[in-house]
């Protein structure tokens, strides 16, 4: 049985070798995911760790900075905006991908029995890993604010080697300048972002499972 944390994966690292692996394009309907149909449990989990923003910094130490700028315009503000963006990605974000996901599947009408997003994966043969790559986050400008976008790689392996067998790299984003915006950031907009993903990747796995 494959043990992972829950909605954090335990995986070293994300270094692709590019041979005999499947990369994917969501708009060339290519059968690269086709071993999917020997499946009837959708196991998947999400990879958080090495997240960059704005494709420049790390996010800890993009938190180091919103947080003392926060700070010091109100005191206080800072820490409980850090607290806000941590809590936010388990609690929010990504139900939100799973809420997506799951729509797609069951709009399809696949045959897929369970989606299993436990950790615990000791059934099927395959497991999805959702790994979050780059943050492009919101701030405040002088014109308004920028909203984000986010960066995905989402990697299929093997449940019983962990090898992976598929990936694509994609990227959404959520247009809204009326916010709300909280600490110059618009929670709502990165909840849209993850359901989006998650419906891109639930349209495609149903072509794969009818």
């Amino acid at each position: 049985m494959k043990k992972l944390l829950f909605l954090i994966l335990l995986i070293p690292q994300f270094s692709i070798a590019q041979k005999k692996i499947f990369q994917f394009n969501f708009d060339k309907g290519d059968e690269s995911l086709s071993f999917l149909k020997e499946d009837s449990v959708l196991n998947y989990g999400f990879w958080a760790e090495n997240i960059m923003t704005n494709d420049k910094i790390t996010e800890a130490q993009y938190v180091s900075e919103v947080t003392a700028r926060e700070n010091k315009r109100v005191w206080g503000n800072g820490d409980k905006w850090a607290a806000q963006w941590y809590s936010y990605k388990k609690d929010v974000y990504y139900p939100a991908f799973t809420t997506g996901l799951l729509n797609e599947l069951n709009k399809k009408k696949t045959k897929l029995k369970m989606a299993n997003v436990s950790g615990k994966f000791s059934t099927g043969k395959y497991y999805m890993v959702v790994v979050i790559v780059n943050i492009w986050s919101t701030w405040e400008t002088a014109i308004g604010q920028s909203n984000p976008m986010i960066d995905f790689q989402v990697q299929w392996k093997e449940l019983a080697s962990n090898k992976t067998v598929a990936y694509c790299s994609f990227r959404t984003m959520n247009w809204d300048l009326n916010g709300p915006y909280e600490y110059g950031m618009c929670n709502r907009c990165y909840t849209e972002c993850y359901r989006i993903a998650g419906e891109k990747i639930g349209n495609y796995i149903a072509k794969k499972l009818k």
